[in-house]
């Protein structure tokens, strides 16, 4: 594990590991947070830029290199997260506009895999609000909406060429506790590295089940508690509500819901390994 990072004013070019996962600042249909302990760490190339007005994080994440005659196909993700600040963050309602693209290639000309390319972009535009409540017990109250569009360029992995979706979430921050509720809706959309809640395709069955329109809802909330600066204990609990209206297989399949109930309930230590060797 290793990273070189050269920073000149406001921009930072990092090689090697990146400020991979989370600190993508990624929706959930864009990024599954289980991928932060499940997923490779990210190695590549990256250039993140941070002003009043203006954050911009863009990267490619070389997973899978190949040499001639290699039985494997190279794989890549470059992906951009940047948000518009339509005003100054430390405003009383602060306004910003994100804008977020990820995609996937799969190819290679001196493999042996025999696979064909494949190419997939996620991409989502939308508007956000932070209200700086400020007070002891609400700290901040976050509202956002976007549109999201998936785009099949090759490849025959996915049922969909293309795919829309609607995304809206509002979350309260208070000293100890955070409490997150939302909705997503869409037409053909197929998330590459979301949770898989958000999306038309099944991770679940075998043989190709999908629904073209499903709703999904949730409630998340998050407590955590800092010890001095060096670890934090939490827990946090997801419920996820599906409703399904127009399914579709590829094979018989022997279901018949039309909703579906998911709970998780989890305990999390995080620690800060970071310390100072020598200041200059």
């Amino acid at each position: 594990y290793f990273r070189g990072q050269l920073n000149i004013g406001n921009v930072h070019f990092v090689l090697g590991n990146l400020y991979g996962g989370s600190n993508h600042r990624l929706m959930l249909p864009m990024y599954n947070p289980e991928l932060n302990v499940t997923a490779d760490p990210e190695a590549g190339f990256q250039v993140i830029y941070d002003s009043p007005r203006f954050h911009l994080d863009a990267w490619i994440n070389w997973q899978s290199f190949i040499f001639e005659f290699d039985t494997h196909q190279e794989a890549f993700v470059a992906g951009l997260s940047s948000e518009v600040k339509l005003n100054s963050p430390d405003s009383r309602v602060h306004w910003y506009a994100p804008l977020q693209v990820v995609g996937q290639h799969r190819g290679g000309e001196q493999d042996d895999a025999g696979g064909t390319v494949e190419t997939f972009i996620n991409g989502a535009v939308g508007l956000g609000m932070l209200w700086n409540v400020g007070n002891s017990g609400l700290r901040k109250l976050n509202w956002e909406a976007s549109m999201l569009g998936y785009y099949r360029q090759a490849g025959t992995m996915w049922p969909f060429y293309k795919g829309t979706g609607f995304y809206t979430t509002l979350k309260a921050v208070f000293k100890y506790w955070a409490v997150q509720a939302g909705a997503f809706t869409c037409d053909n959309f197929i998330s590459l590295f979301g949770n898989p809640h958000f999306g038309a395709v099944s991770t679940k069955y075998e043989g190709g089940y999908y629904d073209k329109r499903p709703f999904t809802g949730f409630l998340i909330a998050d407590y955590s508690r800092t010890y001095a600066k060096l670890y934090s204990f939490g827990i946090k609990g997801e419920v996820y509500y599906q409703k399904f209206d127009n399914m579709v297989y590829n094979q018989p399949l022997e279901i018949e819901k039309k909703s579906n109930l998911g709970i998780s309930i989890g305990a999390y230590l995080r620690l800060n390994l970071d310390f100072l060797l020598k200041k200059y």
